[in-house]
């Protein structure tokens, strides 16, 4: 047994829980994920909280997923500490534990059934949060502020200290098509802020392994007053590309029959209750979302500074991030094109 292991079977000791095994679940991008085996309590899930959370985001989790229990929906349960602390410091780190959820997760969704079910538990946690009140401890300014991330990257090119960089041009190229794409979409509607997830990926969101009906949303440091448009534009922009790279891929297809089954699935779930205005947006916020990131990306290729780095793959952050860059720039001229057969959809679903 090595050191490491050793204190990871204390650090679950502390959760009031004697494990058989603790071994690290791949894939996530943010925080450390363990599968900790017991013999008595069946499996929980230990995490090692990423810095960028504060150690009170543990709080807003607690207080969303028992309303979101309260709702009739299925939700992670945090496991307080043997001091009755919703997490525990330790080894310099902020770890909790919670409530394994049965079921599979998903890079990427393959199936019209996985894009209507990820549609249909979106919708209900929209509205099983939409009166919930609670302040909360971690929010994250700019978070889908297209305009700024756009400001930030054009300033990116202005700054001296680029100006030599290996990857400028690109970028400058890049930044032009961004821009002359972002002039011709249109400007989202005003809306109040709504409690959102905040990261809706497909990857976050739990199937049932047989039929893959979806369980529930998980990853939920990031939920939170936000638009609701801004939150569909990165669900959908994120469940409508069938690449298998997904954002590794330079030049994706922006899938209308995902899109159609997805937007279904919403529409007739909790979240068919959106004003007309709001929901005839969705494409516009979809593609919205895709230059948002086209342009986050290019200015980390500059930066070199993307906490998701493949080394195995790219020699660079600025190298993957630069793909990343024109793969959702390439799915934003793809849902470009077919701008108004989404538009189709959408009036459809919601019976507009």
């Amino acid at each position: 047994m090595t050191k490491d292991e050793i204190s990871l079977f204390e650090i679950v000791e502390d959760f009031g829980i004697k494990a058989l095994s603790v071994r690290p679940i791949r894939g996530g991008l943010i925080n450390e994920t363990y599968a900790v085996r017991t013999s008595s309590s069946g499996t929980w899930i230990l995490q090692a909280v990423n810095s960028i959370f504060p150690p009170e985001v543990q709080d807003d989790i607690h207080k969303v997923t028992e309303h979101l229990r309260s709702k009739g929906l299925k939700a992670p349960k945090l496991r307080p500490t043997t001091n009755k602390a919703l997490w525990l410091n330790a080894g310099g780190k902020i770890w909790r534990m919670m409530t394994f959820i049965e079921g599979v997760s998903v890079n990427r969704a393959t199936s019209k059934t996985h894009a209507k079910e990820a549609g249909r538990i979106l919708g209900e946690f929209h509205f099983a949060l939409r009166d919930f009140e609670h302040s909360f401890h971690h929010q994250r300014p700019n978070i889908h502020n297209t305009a700024h991330h756009m400001t930030t990257l054009s300033e990116s090119l202005e700054d001296s200290k680029f100006t030599n960089h290996d990857n400028r041009a690109a970028v400058v190229e890049l930044s032009n098509q961004i821009q002359d794409l972002f002039k011709i979409v249109n400007p989202l509607p005003e809306q109040e802020p709504q409690i959102v997830h905040g990261d809706p990926k497909i990857s976050n969101i739990r199937f049932n392994r047989d039929i893959g009906k979806a369980v529930c949303l998980v990853d939920l440091d990031t939920v939170g007053p936000m638009g609701c448009l801004e939150e569909l534009g990165d669900a959908f922009r994120s469940w409508c590309n069938p690449a298998p790279s997904g954002e590794d891929e330079q030049s994706p297809e922006f899938s209308l029959e995902m899109f159609e089954a997805a937007v279904t699935g919403y529409a007739t779930s909790g979240g068919g209750d959106l004003s007309s205005q709001v929901s005839a947006a969705i494409p516009d916020a979809t593609l919205t979302i895709c230059l948002e990131l086209a342009a986050r990306f290019a200015n980390d290729a500059l930066h070199e500074s993307y906490f998701g780095w493949n080394n195995a793959q790219f020699a660079s952050r600025g190298e993957h991030n630069l793909i990343r860059c024109r793969g959702q720039l390439n799915l934003a001229r793809s849902l470009s094109e077919k701008i108004e057969d989404a538009r189709n959809i959408v009036a459809t679903a919601f019976k507009q």
